[in-house]
């Protein structure tokens, strides 16, 4: 009986956090009910007509003859609302409320709060677009869960006793490196910094026994009997990263982490695993910092969204893969029947929502100086995204240790919406317009990751690892593909496979049918067209301030120019809305 290892990676979400959620728990739910059919047998409904058995009928397993290869979750990654997906992940198994806590959480946003002016002041800093607060209230709402006297996570089968947890940051003053070349007569190229950052945490199911992965440093994450969150440095360091991490540029404000100088020795750790041959350890390269400096000396970074430089870090989440299992060649065999652990990359955005258009029509004309920065903060978002390493293996099928869960809806002849998810519109912050936008993405979370775990993720029949049907009886041969738990090869696959979940769990209403499309109605918009004038007008009040005749041209500055920007701008939005049907037309 072998193990199988995951990687979780999860994608920026910024409001399509609801998706990666759904992702999750259909995710644990399998996991879950499969750890159960081990100890106790199943019987499941075919999804296959074989000899014997059609599809629907009952499928009958012992406990012998359920697969009991082992599955479990090594190493999580995640950058933005992927960063907090993989919190509220890791704090629900260790608390027994997973479900509760990944989809709660995310449909607690209000819209109202986002667009509240208590956060704006006269002759104060303005930060960012929107109110930040509720953020904050889910982050100490977080903060102050408690743990029961159980240690819950401690019985959890399928997570690893040590699972390496990294959040993608964006550093504003960037990490300082010296590159001196051996053959330049000694001459310094200078610094150079990375705007890359990220922050290592790891869990431990039991205390006695935690990781020896030391490069790079990681905050201690373990369970306290009948403790909160908040009282342990590590937990409420967490949390705390969560927000910056989460910190998307202008909409959003900057955040504040406390950081020491021993976290920042192996930093670049992960280019020993994403360069081929590297010919030399780059985790021994340190910062440009003064010599001086203590290991445990702090100072404060400021960041803002992780996703900035690195939107799908699943990079992070291989290169502990491979460090912590201490794979061969420093790569996960990718082979099929080699392969022992793969990543799942978690994308509620993988194209972002953006239409094709000919070179030269996404721009309006050259841009104006007000335009500019919208303009630069998309292309840094879609440089992050952009990685020829993921691209190269994507395309080839050969690969079996990288898979993708992303949106997907279909029309009734089976072609795929050109708008997978309630959230994609408004650089996917539309999902904060309302509530019922997130449960639709939260729910087709569930359904797509059903389909997922059904249908493509599998390993050849003959994997080093998934071994089941290697040996099984005719008979038994006959159920498990009676189940779908055994894949026979298509037309033009080379291999049969296996599901290295087997499915031990009927379909649900959540997880077997693509939910209904949600619309508001124009009430429900006008009402928060009046308060995104409301915060535009306190914005322009705040950030122009003309001394003695502030107020007399504040309201003319507003009323000749700003306001009707803004309507302008609502009534494009307005205008998507309706076209993609989130918005009812009457």
């Amino acid at each position: 009986m072998g193990t199988f290892y995951l990687g979780l990676s999860m994608a920026g979400t910024v409001s399509a956090g609801t998706y990666t959620g759904g992702t999750l728990v259909e995710l644990h739910k399998w996991l879950e009910s499969w750890e159960h059919a081990k100890k106790n047998g199943v019987t499941v409904k075919a999804t296959r007509k074989t000899a014997n058995y059609n599809v629907g009928d009952p499928v009958h397993f012992t406990k012998e003859e359920v697969p009991q290869h082992n599955v479990k979750i090594k190493s999580m990654s995640g950058a933005s609302g992927g960063g907090a997906s993989a919190a509220l992940l890791i704090a629900g198994l260790t608390t027994g409320n997973i479900e509760k806590l990944l989809e709660d959480a995310w449909m607690s946003f209000d819209v109202k709060k986002m667009l509240d002016t208590d956060d704006l002041a006269d002759q104060q800093p303005v930060y960012s677009m929107l109110n930040a607060k509720p953020i904050d209230e889910l982050k100490n709402m977080m903060m102050n869960q408690q743990w029961g006297s159980e240690d819950l996570a401690a019985k959890l089968n399928y997570l690893d006793d040590n699972v390496e947890i990294f959040l993608t940051l964006a550093t504003y003053e960037g990490i300082p490196f010296q590159t001196s070349p051996s053959r330049g007569n000694g001459v310094s190229y200078g610094v150079l910094r990375t705007h890359l950052d990220y922050i290592k945490f790891n869990f431990t199911k039991h205390a006695n026994n935690p990781s020896t992965n030391t490069i790079p440093f990681a905050h201690d994450l373990q369970f306290r009997a009948n403790k909160f969150f908040k009282d342990d440095a590590g937990w409420k360091k967490f949390f705390e990263a969560c927000p910056a991490t989460a910190a998307f540029p202008v909409g959003f404000r900057p955040r504040k982490l406390t950081r020491t100088r021993k976290e920042y020795d192996g930093k670049l750790f992960y280019f020993n695993y994403s360069i081929s041959n590297p010919h030399m350890d780059y985790a021994t390269i340190k910062p440009a910092w003064p010599e001086d400096m203590l290991p445990d000396e702090e100072f404060d970074m400021y960041y803002i969204d992780g996703g900035t430089f690195n939107r799908e870090p699943h990079d992070l989440a291989r290169a502990s893969l491979i460090q912590s299992l201490k794979l061969p060649g420093n790569q996960i065999p990718y082979s099929g029947p080699d392969t022992n652990a793969c990543v799942i990359l978690i994308d509620p955005l993988p194209n972002n929502f953006d239409p094709q258009k000919k070179p030269g029509q996404k721009l309006d004309g050259l841009p104006t100086f007000f335009k500019q920065p919208g303009y630069i903060i998309g292309a840094l978002a879609d440089q992050g995204r952009f990685r020829p390493d993921w691209i190269e293996k994507a395309l080839d099928e050969t690969y079996y240790s990288r898979f993708l869960v992303s949106p997907i809806r279909r029309d009734e002849h089976g072609e795929p919406y050109e708008l997978p998810l309630a959230s994609g519109l408004l650089s996917a912050f539309s999902g904060f317009i309302d509530k019922s936008y997130r449960a639709h993405d939260y729910q087709l979370g569930r359904y797509n990751t059903f389909q997922f775990l059904c249908c493509n993720f599998g390993m050849p029949s003959d994997n080093v690892v998934i071994d089941f049907y290697k040996n099984a009886t005719d008979d038994l041969k006959e159920k498990y593909e009676a189940a779908g738990w055994f894949m026979p090869k298509g037309e033009h696959e080379e291999h049969s496979h296996c599901q290295v979940i087997p499915r031990t769990l009927d379909p649900e209403q959540i997880n077997s049918v693509q939910p209904l499309w949600p619309a508001i109605t124009q009430s429900k918009w006008a009402e928060l067209c009046e308060l995104a004038l409301g915060r535009a007008k306190k914005l322009a009040d705040v950030i122009t301030n003309f001394g003695i005749a502030d107020s007399m041209l504040d309201n003319a500055v507003w009323s000749f120019v700003g306001k009707k920007k803004v309507k302008k701008a609502l009534e494009g939005i307005k205008t998507e809305l309706v076209k993609y049907k989130l918005l009812k037309d009457y």
